[in-house]
């Protein structure tokens, strides 16, 4: 990931794999510099932009004699081994990170896929199926709110459904909610990149299931 790389490659990021859908982080790592969980399109990142609104989150990085080195915006600094793992991604500070590439030409995205996200006690997971030209979603929210007396617990749910194109590395849905656009791309596993069993889906890691 940190290597010279192909043209595909160059510009993507890596997984941070942490222990579970609601925990992973995305790094980008791009010409010395590092955005951590990066927002909008990564291929077309603006590094300075995201640094204006969260300078915390973008560094720099190098790599000298085995050793990565990321330097945070606020001073912060990581150091250790850089461990490839033989399959596109490596090993740093005892996590595991994987490569996060464009989908093959063609791909097919047939089947559910379950994932979500979690921010500041909220946290929403997803399910996405995909057949042929179409598409459904079904989405379960929690909220806890912590009060001096104990926690409360809201929920929520929604779906959709409707057609989707992809394009590169965007997917287009249309459907009852209108038309949205969003980032789509995939973390190699032992199917390939034309039937991928994880994506990355608007910053979302789903799996199969």
């Amino acid at each position: 990931m940190l290597r010279r790389r192909s043209a595909a490659q160059r510009h993507l990021s890596a997984l941070r794999v942490s222990g579970g859908y609601l925990s992973n982080t995305i790094l980008l790592f791009r010409n010395g510099q590092v955005a951590y969980n990066p927002e909008g399109d990564l291929e077309r990142f603006d590094f300075a932009s995201f640094a204006a609104a969260q300078p915390r989150n973008v560094g720099t990085y190098s790599v000298s004699g085995g050793t990565l080195t990321i330097r945070w915006g606020d001073g912060s600094e990581q150091t250790g081994p850089l461990k490839p793992d033989g399959a596109g991604g490596f090993d740093f500070l005892s996590a595991a990170h994987a490569p996060v590439l464009p989908l093959a030409s063609g791909a097919s995205l047939d089947g559910s896929f379950y994932g979500g996200s979690s921010v500041a006690g909220a946290s929403v997971s997803t399910t996405y199926t995909f057949s042929g030209d179409r598409y459904q979603t079904d989405a379960a929210g929690v909220v806890v709110t912590s009060t001096s007396a104990s926690d409360v617990t809201a929920g929520s749910s929604s779906g959709d459904a409707g057609s989707y194109q992809v394009s590169g590395t965007r997917i287009t849905f249309s459907g009852s909610a209108g038309t949205r656009q969003t980032s789509l791309y995939y973390i190699p596993t032992s199917s390939g990149a034309s039937s991928p069993e994880m994506i990355l889906l608007g910053g979302a890691v789903l799996t199969k299931q």
